[in-house]
């Protein structure tokens, strides 16, 4: 009995390096946006770890089964067998494990957050997406009000804010400027939900549909609103609420209080000075996954938001796509007008051969 219990707790040891492991910490996050190590920008949509986010610390199920004789009554008191129950016992639970929630699994979810870290506890959780997410595999949209808009000034800077080609911006204060953003987003949504239509109708006899649509779409789009008395009245949030099957969007709802939620929110995050808890609409003892949250060093997002600005990268749509314009230095291979000596050329012009250019 000993020896399978040592077995067992190697096997359990080894299950809880695993997740610290693959849940980044925010101090290997910070790390990461310094050094750019393999964890940068490493997720992709098709990885499993996809938007899945660390909440802080506790107790989780353990991985491994472990079968024993069933209790029943008996006469005399059996010493073995109350072993045997206990070892059964102490593997039933990971102690002391990160607790991760996946925006993936939960397209609806929200944070309802009762502390005054609020804000910083936020900024941990958009470090984590940001460092370990590419700009061309996620965009992140935000709806706020004009209250909260300085906690959020540095999503100006983003490259995750931003579509690729620069020209629409995923930041909204004000109704017009929701709208502006919702009706891009409307856009994207239609014609993805446009193609799982259509891909539907040329199924054959036999195929199946695809039940997670959204790996078949980039970029996905993560969106942000805190403050859902705004949020209510944005055509997309709305349209979105209407599907079933993700098609590459999650809508994550910032919130003090459950009240302001809305009635199709199953799944969320209470945070409160301390501690933290997943739950569902049925909150019971069972439903709930407690946590303590962690001592983080201070997120300047600000400061990280700068230097991801600073590192170039190509769309995915933009490597397969020949550019609308070349700049005419480019095409001399010259970054200034000095680099192309127009004096001497001036004088060894030969009109034969100067004419000819590059295309």
């Amino acid at each position: 009995l000993q020896e399978r219990d040592k077995y067992l707790n190697q096997i359990q040891n080894k299950q809880s390096q695993i997740l610290h492991e693959n849940a980044t910490s925010i101090k290997d996050c910070l790390a990461s946006v310094e050094s750019k190590d393999r964890n940068f920008w490493s997720r992709n949509i098709r990885d499993d770890d996809f938007l899945q986010l660390r909440l802080g610390i506790g107790n989780c199920k353990s991985e491994i089964e472990v079968n024993a004789p069933e209790e029943h009554f008996s006469l005399e008191e059996d010493n073995l067998l109350k072993l045997v129950y206990q070892v059964v016992q102490n593997h039933k639970e990971l102690r002391d494990v990160p607790i991760t929630f996946s925006l993936l699994e939960h397209p609806l979810s929200a944070f309802i957050l009762n502390t005054d870290r609020k804000w910083q506890y936020l900024d941990e959780i958009i470090l984590q997406i940001v460092a370990l997410h590419s700009p061309m595999d996620l965009k992140i949209v935000v709806f706020t009000n004009s209250e909260n808009e300085k906690h959020w000034e540095y999503f100006r800077f983003l490259p995750h804010c931003w579509s690729d080609d620069k020209e629409q911006r995923f930041f909204a204060t004000t109704l017009e400027e929701a709208k502006d953003v919702s009706n891009y987003i409307s856009e994207q949504l239609k014609k993805r939900t446009d193609k799982s239509q259509n891909a539907q109708k040329e199924l054959q006899e036999g195929d199946t549909v695809d039940k997670i649509p959204y790996k078949n779409y980039s970029p996905y789009y993560l969106i942000i609103n805190d403050d859902y008395q705004i949020g209510k009245n944005v055509p997309v949030i709305q349209e979105l609420m209407k599907y079933e099957n993700n098609y590459g969007f999650s809508l994550l709802i910032v919130e003090d209080s459950l009240k302001m939620l809305p009635p199709k929110c199953q799944s969320f995050v209470q945070i409160d000075q301390k501690n933290g808890a997943i739950m569902d609409q049925e909150i019971t003892s069972e439903s709930q996954t407690k946590f303590l949250l962690e001592v983080n060093p201070r997120v300047s997002m600000r400061s990280i938001a700068m230097k991801l600005a600073n590192i170039p990268f190509s769309s995915k749509e933009g490597t397969t796509t020949l550019p609308a314009s070349l700049p005419f230095l480019d095409m001399f291979g010259v970054s200034r007008i000095e680099q192309l000596n127009v004096l001497n050329r001036w004088k060894v012009n030969n009109p034969v051969t100067s004419l000819a250019t590059v295309i």
